[in-house]
């Protein structure tokens, strides 16, 4: 098996790591740069994986601190293949609240954020702050596009083609290729 070319887009969940993940996909796809294959890295497909010239890899947490994931320890990416995100802990707060109507938002918070993007973040080429989303996502993107050495003028394509993924049914959820929830987004 060939390995392609592997971007990990990570971070603590509701820290806007999907929508880095599509970035980084839809970047890559529109560039034209060949076969891109995406997923969360709970759920790879090795044949895809194998048969893609990029790979976008979603992660929240490596597992431990030298996770071994797709042949890989943590220390084999060079810091241009990480890409990470943050969000303010009472804006994540709040958002786990509305994805999480029936939970306490602190409890989910503790048992399955806490620290998990940190080693990325570390790590990472680059990190956006969710804020950027929010405020200036051409601006974003064109962050991220440089990073990966595509033309910044896609920018715009970009964000289009972001804009017009759409959340899959509960019972589809999560898409599989963009791993968004049925109720994924929130500001």
């Amino acid at each position: 098996m060939s390995r392609p070319e592997t971007y990990i887009a990570g971070g603590s969940i509701r820290s806007g790591s999907t929508w880095q993940y599509n970035v980084i996909r839809l970047g890559l796809e529109l560039a034209g740069r060949g076969p891109v294959y995406g997923c969360d890295y709970h759920k790879i497909d090795w044949r895809k994986y194998g048969e893609a010239a990029f790979a976008v890899i979603k992660c929240h947490q490596w597992l431990d601190n030298d996770t071994n994931f797709l042949g890989l320890t943590r220390r084999s990416f060079s810091r241009s293949y990480i890409f990470s995100s943050r969000r303010g802990y009472k804006y994540v707060l709040n958002s786990l609240t509305k994805f999480f109507p029936d939970k306490d938002p602190k409890n989910v918070y503790f048992a399955q954020y806490c620290g998990w993007g940190e080693p990325m973040r570390a790590k990472a080429a680059y990190v956006m702050d969710f804020r950027n989303i929010v405020h200036d996502p051409v601006e974003e993107i064109t962050r991220h596009l440089w990073r990966l050495d595509i033309s910044r003028t896609l920018a715009p394509d970009v964000l289009e083609a972001v804009n017009r993924l759409k959340s899959p049914p509960q019972e589809k959820s999560p898409d599989p290729v963009t791993l968004l929830h049925w109720n994924h987004f929130s500001k």
